[in-house]
């Protein structure tokens, strides 16, 4: 049983700890020196944890161990009752941390103004819409600490029935990260989005895009290099072969993103509000790549896109102009450019190469997946070894030889 004296000469550590003291009562230890009271207990075979005040003396909400005794045989009669603590109390505004209760709708507006410190302005405001339209209206009075994997799924299917799937799962991947940045202030213990992965609804089946087989690469570039198609469409579609890119990504792409053109190392820096997936991309570019890229510049020097149009009064490519090179090339239904993405994954996969750094070249990373913060840069050396290889792949179907 804890006493004042122990409490007192608690210390503050590096991370959050626990005082025990009796019927699930504990008072926790944060590192800014904060000792909350928390109630854990079981509630239809599920275990949770209520907060129920702080132990600071000299404060007018100061809570002693008495008090807390107090409480807690308060709570417990509810529990006994079947009623669920959390559920009795009336919603409150945010109240300081040392209260030990913290709303959701305080804690994730104290998360996005650390999140979005790393964030475009742009990419940012879409989080923070996502935020204030999906899960801060259906949580926002909820203390951070006691909201259930049931509750979580609910919202998410409210996300899932407006058909969005993908937007479902990136909203259960922000919701865990406003929990993990709760549980580093001792708000809660863990990050319960983790449970509900088993009730997400799965995607539904990809409809695949017509695309190249290996086999057929030679004819493609023979047919490509023969047409009478403007250089720049020419380019560009050897560009989003090198590269396994998506056409919209080529197609706003300025001469800004570009890196170290001239350098040993080239590279294509995507930001996120250009990116499917809102995150930033890197693109490593082999010889050739950073070779058709000088083309290029060679070809519109004062542009300020890569790929410019040479018909369009705006400058940008069409949305299907690529496309409809492939179907003056005789490859309708046969073909599309996003399928190039596919020959892509397929030959790298038939030829061994390890699935992650083909996703991950592909931004096919999933922002929910327990694999690991997404990282752009990620195994960005075997990366560039695989493009450098996929490089000399397509080189050699046009039946060249490097030098």
């Amino acid at each position: 049983m804890l006493t004042d004296i122990a409490i007192r000469n608690a210390k503050p550590k590096d991370r959050p700890y626990k005082l025990t003291d009796a019927q699930g009562l504990h008072l926790l230890i944060m590192p800014n020196g904060s000792k909350l009271w928390r109630y854990r207990f079981r509630f239809e075979g599920k275990e949770t944890t209520r907060g129920l005040g702080a132990y600071n003396p000299g404060s007018e909400k100061h809570m002693s161990v008495a008090d807390a005794r107090e409480k807690l045989s308060d709570q417990r009669k509810l529990v006994r009752k079947g009623s669920k603590p959390d559920l009795k109390r009336k919603p409150k505004p945010a109240v300081p941390v040392d209260t030990g209760e913290v709303t959701f709708e305080r804690a994730a507006k104290e998360w996005f103004a650390s999140y979005k410190k790393g964030l475009t302005s742009k990419y940012g405001s879409v989080i923070e819409r996502r935020v204030e339209k999906w899960l801060i209206p259906a949580l926002a009075s909820r203390d951070i600490g006691t909201i259930t994997g049931p509750e979580l799924l609910g919202v998410i299917k409210q996300i899932e029935a407006t058909g969005s799937i993908d937007l479902s799962r990136r909203m259960k991947a922000t919701f865990g990260q406003i929990l993990r940045y709760g549980i580093a202030h001792g708000w809660c213990e863990r990050d319960i989005s983790t449970d509900i992965r088993d009730g997400l609804s799965p995607r539904p089946a990809v409809k695949h895009r017509a695309k190249l087989k290996a086999h057929d690469v030679p004819e493609f570039y023979r047919r490509l290099e023969e047409s009478d198609s403007y250089p720049i469409m020419k380019l560009a579609m050897r560009f989003i072969m090198l590269t396994a890119v998506r056409t919209d990504e080529l197609r706003f792409a300025p001469w800004s993103e570009i890196e170290d053109l001239d350098g040993a190392a080239p590279l294509w820096r995507i930001p996120p509000e250009r990116m499917k997936m809102d995150r930033e991309h890197l693109v490593p570019l082999a010889p050739q790549a950073a070779a058709i890229l000088k083309e290029a510049r060679a070809l519109y020097p004062q542009s300020k896109l890569i790929f410019p149009s040479p018909e369009s009064r705006s400058g940008v490519l069409s949305e299907n102009g690529l496309l409809y090179l492939t179907y003056r090339l005789g490859y309708k239904g046969k073909a599309t450019v996003h399928g190039m993405r596919g020959l892509f994954s397929t030959v790298l996969n038939e030829k061994g190469f390890n699935s992650d750094y083909i996703e991950l070249q592909l931004a096919h990373s999933e922002e929910d997946e327990v694999r690991g913060a997404y990282n752009s840069a990620q195994w960005l050396k075997q990366r560039r070894k695989m493009m450098v290889w996929w490089a000399n792949f397509l080189v050699k179907c046009q039946g060249q030889r490097l030098s």
